[in-house]
């Protein structure tokens, strides 16, 4: 009888996983590097991993069985022309997007292999002059006016800017001109598109739990990334500190939701930073997640669905595909999760 009530409950978890929204980041520009660090637009075919490879990793993210693509840096597909065709191409695939804004310095195009992209483009020096702020709003009209016309799009997921330090984050979150500038770019989404906006923190609550505006008004949500500290575990005390954080705020607003923006494991980075000692340990601490976000049910995005072989010192395997677009190990644990095949 025993047996035949885990059967069940087992039955009933992978139900409940068919089930879950789950999604996938693609980072295709970071994925497209060379090994001098240098990031081509997906229309070249400097490294292989061009545009049809971006077409590519659609398909597997269809055949693991996400529900949808968390778009990773929607700035560049903007900057590179290309921000419909692939909205236009994952519609196409019937899987949904959310499209993940961060902080650009939009005076910029992005000059991708001409290597001269000044650094501030990239930059949390936040906030800055009314001319830059002026130009991410403008940025923001434009990309919402593209969106609006796809039922593929979800929603926004809008990440506060920082960098990681306490002078930044006493000198510059804390004070009412980055709360305006935050209030701002929400109302300038939600003024072309009514779909739903996030606000995401980079576990900037590692640092500090004051710093943030949270009483941003006119969002549906809060999200939060999410890194274990600890080699070879899901960090479940830290996960759910931060799963209540949220949930908490989410109740002042009208179905607010809570969402995972980023979870991942590699097995090449630094022990202290989603560390896991092999694809084997990898694969068990993604269903840990996977059956966590299922008891949740919560939204959650997995980082990544590639690896990003150049783009750091120590060529970081966050991918549940390979290069040559095979599942590893990890993916077909995933794939199992998310389908029971």
């Amino acid at each position: 009888m025993r047996r035949r009530i885990e059967d069940l409950e087992d039955r009933m978890r992978n139900m409940e996983r068919l089930f879950l929204k789950s999604y996938v980041v693609l980072a295709p520009y970071e994925w497209n590097v060379n090994e001098n660090k240098t990031m081509f637009s997906l229309k070249s075919n400097q490294t292989g991993r061009n545009y049809t490879g971006f077409l590519s990793l659609l398909e597997k993210a269809k055949e693991i069985g996400f529900k949808g693509i968390a778009l990773h840096d929607t700035s560049l597909f903007y900057d590179d022309g290309l921000l419909a065709q692939a909205l236009d191409d994952i519609e196409g695939k019937e899987l949904d997007v959310m499209l993940y804004v961060y902080w650009r310095d939009k005076t910029i195009t992005c000059s991708f292999e001409n290597g001269n992209t000044p650094e501030s483009y990239w930059s949390v020096d936040f906030p800055l002059n009314e001319t830059q702020n002026s130009a991410f709003a403008e940025y923001l009209r434009n990309v919402t006016t593209i969106a609006s016309r796809f039922a593929c799009v979800k929603g926004y997921v809008l990440f506060y800017p920082f960098n990681r330090t306490i002078t930044y984050i006493e000198a510059n979150m804390k004070n009412q001109n980055y709360s305006k500038l935050m209030q701002d770019y929400v109302d300038t989404l939600k003024q072309h598109d009514t779909k739903p906006v996030y606000l995401v923190s980079d576990m900037i609550e590692d640092l500090s739990t004051n710093a943030l505006p949270y009483d941003i008004s006119n969002i549906n949500g809060y999200g939060f990334t999410f890194y274990s500290k600890n080699a070879n575990s899901t960090d479940n005390e830290r996960l759910e500190w931060y799963w209540n954080f949220y949930n908490n705020k989410s109740i002042n607003i009208q179905d607010g939701k809570v969402l995972i923006a980023e979870w991942g494991w590699n097995t090449q980075g630094p022990s202290n930073f989603a560390y896991a000692s092999s694809e084997e340990a990898k694969s068990a601490l993604i269903e840990s997640m996977v059956n966590w976000a299922s008891e949740k049910k919560v939204y959650f995005a997995y980082f990544c669905l590639h690896d990003l072989p150049q783009y750091t010192d120590s060529g970081w395997d966050w991918g549940l595909v390979s290069d040559n677009f095979r599942l590893k190990q990890s993916g077909e644990k995933m794939k199992h999760l998310l389908t029971g095949d």
